[in-house]
């Protein structure tokens, strides 16, 4: 692992500096899908960068909330990115609800945002993933293979991510209603995750072995694909004639 990046005399975090490289990465993004949404290009990019700090903000307090104990120690961590973390999840939460509140105050349909939003979003989850395997905080259980001591969870997240990106990017031209890319690709990730977090130590389990992470997201997968189902437009059935 590698938990600081040397640049000279300077010993930089590596999950923070990889983060940051994710974050800008995304802002790119959002110049990609402006032809996805019917607004001026600058409110998207304006509303692509606010839900951007409304998300690390958020992510911030969430993480402080749920480690109150820690943050009532030391109350002058939460303005200092090094001594306290971020919740990644309880991010993407609020950068989603900042996308809808500012789509609804221009008229834009939020679904349709989230929609075009996805791939900025997926860009911030592989840096944070990839920061986590270069910083060690997620570490994965042991392996029993010879040759490998624990399982790079990290890596098969990291590929799980890719998957949904690249499906996404091929079911584009075959969006059946707002919001079934969205769906889509939680499908993706929340199968993909409940796989790999069977991959990952020191989790917590509840109800006879299941991760706390795994049965949330086994829980997604059935939202999101009991959705799509509900959703999607039905085929017209052809009647039955008798001759």
């Amino acid at each position: 692992m590698f938990p600081f990046i040397s640049i000279g005399p300077f010993a930089i975090p590596s999950k923070p500096f990889v983060f940051i490289i994710g974050i800008y990465v995304a802002l790119w993004l959002v110049d990609q899908v402006l032809d996805q949404i019917d607004a001026e290009p600058e409110w998207v990019r304006g509303v692509g960068f606010n839900a951007l700090i409304a998300g690390l903000i958020g992510g911030r307090l969430i993480f402080a909330i749920s480690h109150w104990e820690a943050t009532l120690a030391n109350p002058a961590s939460i303005v200092w990115p090094i001594t306290i973390g971020y919740s990644l999840w309880g991010s993407v939460l609020i950068g989603l609800l900042a996308l809808a509140f500012y789509s609804r105050q221009e008229g834009v349909n939020p679904v349709q945002m989230i929609d075009a939003f996805l791939t900025p979003l997926l860009a911030i989850l592989a840096a944070w993933i990839v920061g986590d395997f270069l910083g060690g905080p997620g570490f994965g259980a042991p392996s029993t293979l010879n040759w490998l001591a624990s399982h790079p969870v990290q890596v098969y997240e990291l590929l799980v991510v890719a998957l949904a990106f690249w499906v996404y990017r091929r079911s584009r031209p075959q969006s059946q209603f707002d919001g079934w890319l969205t769906l889509v690709s939680i499908s993706v990730l929340a199968f993909g995750f409940l796989i790999t977090l069977n991959f990952r130590g020191g989790s917590a389990t509840v109800l006879g072995g299941w991760q706390i992470n795994q049965l949330t997201a086994f829980l997604c997968l059935i939202l999101a694909l009991g959705l799509l189902a509900f959703l999607s437009p039905q085929p017209p059935q052809e009647s039955l004639t008798s001759s």
